[in-house]
């Protein structure tokens, strides 16, 4: 499969496109799964008498409709109307049939392909408001900004629409990403992309389509916010992003500054980052803080010494023999073979998700210990924490079975590949030599890196201008949280966005993983920022620690 960046850092697909997994079952799910078949949805736009926004008391939408126009098909055609105008369409299209007794205002936004061409082709894409829950909500609703990129912002909904720290004082709105949107113009591939025919195949079916890939940038998503907020008659908001959608937040505060009340950024990086081996050093860097609590404690130590060499050694010897499953039960789990990149994914599902299991697991592979990477199996699949898998409901990260409103498991790579290979790609030499800290060996991270270059120059999208990917620089008041085992985007890349800020809170929160959202102490600490940017931080100091397994 084609290279995935995630979440602003790179990753090869076979590696775990979501970003965030809750443990060593999901790694192993994830990498036996059958891809199914998906077909491209097109159409930038359709036309439709513009007309006030749909309100759902329960949503319109029943499960399982016939409409061809329902959001699982592709809208039909409306003629354009002016930028920023609302679009009638169905309710079927734009209200959830996943929360039927939750109150939500619907419509579409109707946005040009070009904003240079303000005239011209149009995306019609989806948007939501859910009502504050309290009697007297503030003025400045919420808007949440998905990650990715490539995930569906509307499939995050049913976590968010219990959220009573947001919802009790402020209204919600999402806004689907253009290229995202199920019911209109979601970039995907066929899921089982192995070559850069492939590759090729699927760019060529959406340019035959009508589809401009160039157009699907970080910017133009920026713009339709604006839009948007002013479509909605909002004066002001905040911006809650996740992963990548913290990158679509500091583009969108630099863009919309004025529109901006504040900003908190979960699982940060900045657009001026440079990611194309920050995935992986990232990932091996998380492994290292576990190694080092788990060196720390003697009983930890005892049943697990060495483990940052163990671990190194593991990759090199995987990359050289791959392991031969003889267990039945580890075959029916993980495939016949275990090799570099499939421990990998493992090590990074279990820096998420379940990072007391870590050194057990690293010593099991070591000494090809059939019985307790069962057991670690198991005890991953009977794990109902819910501070133990940080990041699985909101990811805002993005778990590809749950998040990308396609269907289960789907993913705009397409919109990933346009938006990194016009704003990552241009801005680094791809033949420089890889920088890594700690003690990871260059060859280790290297090893890893997918072709990146071979994509961008089939994908062929224009480059960003310059002035897009610089250093966002702002007095607007901005929260940053960064998990303590957070194997994408870590506190050092937290450190490179606020290093523009000038009124910036950094926090790195402990026991998690790759977003704090489902962390209940980061999550009220977002909301008190958002009602004064002060508030209480004593919950961070009575983290769980790590129970080792």
């Amino acid at each position: 499969m084609g290279p995935v960046l995630v979440g602003g850092a790179l990753t090869a697909a076979a590696c775990s496109s979501d970003g965030a997994t809750s443990g060593l079952a999901d790694a192993a799910n994830a990498a036996t799964a059958d891809a199914e078949a998906a077909e491209r949805n097109v159409s930038p736009t359709s036309d439709a008498p513009s007309t006030e926004p749909v309100t759902t008391e329960p949503s319109a939408a029943e499960p399982g409709t016939d409409d061809p126009a329902s959001s699982t098909g592709t809208p039909p055609p409306v003629e354009a109307d002016p930028p920023g105008e609302e679009v009638a369409d169905d309710p079927s299209t734009t209200c959830l049939d996943t929360l039927p007794d939750i109150e939500m205002e619907c419509g579409r936004l109707a946005v040009p392909v070009d904003y240079d061409d303000p005239s011209g082709d149009e995306y019609s894409l989806p948007y939501v408001v859910l009502p504050a829950l309290g009697d007297d909500p503030a003025d400045e609703p919420i808007v949440f900004l998905q990650g990715g990129p490539g995930f569906s912002t509307l499939a995050i909904m049913p976590f968010f629409a219990e959220l009573t720290e947001f919802r009790n004082d402020h209204d919600m709105v999402f806004l689907e990403q253009r290229g995202t949107d199920p019911s209109g113009v979601f970039l995907r591939c066929a899921p089982d992309l192995e070559t850069f025919d492939d590759i090729q195949a699927c760019r060529d079916g959406w340019v035959a389509d009508g589809i401009d890939l160039s157009s699907f940038t970080t910017l133009n998503a920026a713009r339709d916010l604006a839009t948007l907020r002013s479509v909605l008659g909002i004066e002001q908001w905040h911006l809650l992003g996740g992963s990548y959608g913290t990158t679509l937040a500091m583009v969108s505060m630099d863009h919309d500054h004025d529109g901006t009340a504040s900003v908190v950024l979960d699982a940060p990086t900045a657009p001026d980052v440079v990611i194309y081996n920050a995935d992986i050093e990232s990932a091996l860097n998380a492994a290292s803080k576990i190694f080092a609590n788990c060196a720390a404690d003697e009983d930890c130590n005892r049943r697990n010494p060495d483990l940052f060499d163990t671990n190194v050694a593991n990759f090199d010897r995987l990359a050289i023999e791959p392991w031969n499953v003889t267990s039945p039960e580890l075959a029916a789990i993980f495939g016949p073979t275990i090799d570099a990149l499939v421990y990998l994914e493992m090590n990074t599902a279990l820096v998420s998700g379940q990072p007391g299991a870590l050194p057990a697991f690293v010593t099991a592979i070591a000494e090809r210990d059939d019985d307790t990477l069962l057991q670690l199996v198991v005890s991953g699949e009977d794990a109902d924490d819910p501070e133990a898998a940080d990041g699985d409901a909101a990811a805002a990260d993005e778990s590809g079975d749950d998040e990308s409103g396609a269907g289960p498991g789907e993913f705009a790579i397409g919109l990933n590949y346009s938006i990194y290979c016009a704003e990552e790609a241009p801005f680094f030499d791809l033949d420089g030599p890889v920088e890594t800290v700690d003690e990871w060996p260059a060859e280790t991270v290297e090893s890893f890196l997918p072709p990146f270059r071979e994509t961008c120059e089939i994908w062929d999208v224009d480059p960003a201008d310059p002035a897009d990917v610089d250093q966002i620089q702002s007095a607007i008041p901005t929260l940053i949280l960064a998990g303590e085992y957070d194997h994408t985007t870590p506190l050092r890349q937290g450190e490179i966005a606020a290093a523009g800020l000038s009124e910036v809170e950094l926090i790195e929160v402990p026991s998690t993983g790759h977003t704090t959202l489902d962390n209940a102490c980061a999550r009220s600490i977002m909301a008190d920022f958002f009602g004064a940017q002060t508030g209480d931080r004593s919950c961070l100091d009575a983290s769980e620690p790590i129970v080792w397994q």
